[in-house]
């Protein structure tokens, strides 16, 4: 089964690329809640600090 989520226009990957990568990072750094992504193959693209704790 394949999930499909609409996210606003913001938040897509076209919209993205409009956010400093600097403020992002700051932004997900700054969570209280590990965050992480992960590219097609499974690989980490980024961890916050305390997703990075966890592992």
């Amino acid at each position: 089964m394949k999930l499909q989520a609409e996210f606003p226009s913001h938040l897509t990957e076209a919209g993205m690329d409009r956010l400093a990568p600097a403020h992002l990072s700051d932004m997900l750094d700054s969570l209280s809640d590990g965050f992480m992504s992960i590219d097609r193959s499974w690989r980490f693209t980024y961890l916050n600090h305390t997703a990075g704790r966890y592992l």
